[in-house]
């Protein structure tokens, strides 16, 4: 509805209760429709916000598009999980707008070395990987997937929260996720909105992960695979409803030492 606003007679005003669901998606949309010259009131307050985008004229521009931090995220876990491991996230900046950007700025804040290139992204493991602590995911739910496969091996435990919306995607993704690290050696609690993580315990040997055909619990048990060996996905190619190429990009990121 945002992005047609400006095409309607008159307009449009969302008037939405607070707090908003996928929030950081919204925002993003309102940042777009700014650069293309679109006025937009935004009228926030502790109960409802307020988006009024006037109707205007849009003209073209040349822009170019990010690639998907959404997908990115897990080869920047996987180079975070193994000291001298590079990758280039080619395309994709520090500063980047996008919502799943922010877990990536967090792998470096819990031992990646992070740094902007003439190609993209660098992301580096350094050996270090503390716990989050206490994280609030609400700007990022599907990326704090990957992020709680990255807890399994940091050197302490980290409770995610702020993850409302994940019972109700493609799987009750909460429940899933913390069956599947406990599956393979962690301490997990779950709440209807958080995990809590306690790294491995023990290595529980090999371990088939049913991600109950979620793609997102396939990828981040993946990258997890990577770092504590005996994981097997049941159900990979549910992998293509995002990511197609999936299985073959991980195999060379993760044979290869520095990768783009």
């Amino acid at each position: 509805m945002l992005l047609i606003a400006p095409f309607l007679d008159g307009g449009l005003t969302l008037r939405c209760a607070q707090p908003i669901t996928s929030e950081s998606y919204v925002d993003i949309t309102l940042d777009m429709l700014m650069d293309f010259g679109v006025s937009v009131t935004d009228e926030p307050t502790e109960t409802h916000r307020a988006i009024t985008v006037k109707q205007t004229r849009v003209t073209h521009q040349e822009i170019d598009i990010e690639p998907d931090a959404s997908s990115a995220v897990y080869f920047a876990a996987v180079a975070t999980m193994h000291k001298g491991l590079r990758i280039t996230l080619e395309g994709l900046r520090l500063d980047s707008r996008q919502p799943d950007a922010e877990a990536i700025r967090l792998l470096g804040e819990v031992g990646a070395d992070l740094k902007d290139t003439a190609l993209g992204l660098q992301v580096t493991g350094t050996g270090i990987i503390r716990g989050f602590g206490d994280l609030d995911a609400s700007r990022f739910p599907d990326a704090s997937l990957c992020l709680a496969a990255v807890a399994a091996v940091a050197e302490s435990p980290s409770r995610i929260f702020g993850l409302e919306t994940l019972p109700l995607k493609e799987s009750d993704r909460i429940e899933v996720m913390a069956r599947s690290l406990a599956k393979a050696g962690c301490g997990v609690g779950a709440g209807i909105s958080d995990l809590r993580i306690t790294p491995f315990q023990k290595n529980n040997g090999p371990t088939a992960i049913d991600p109950i055909g979620d793609h997102r619990i396939a990828m981040s048990m993946a990258v997890l695979g990577t770092k504590r060996s005996g994981i097997s996905i049941v159900d990979p190619k549910c992998v293509s409803k995002s990511y197609p190429n999936f299985w073959k990009d991980l195999r060379e990121v993760y044979e290869g030492r520095e990768a783009t």
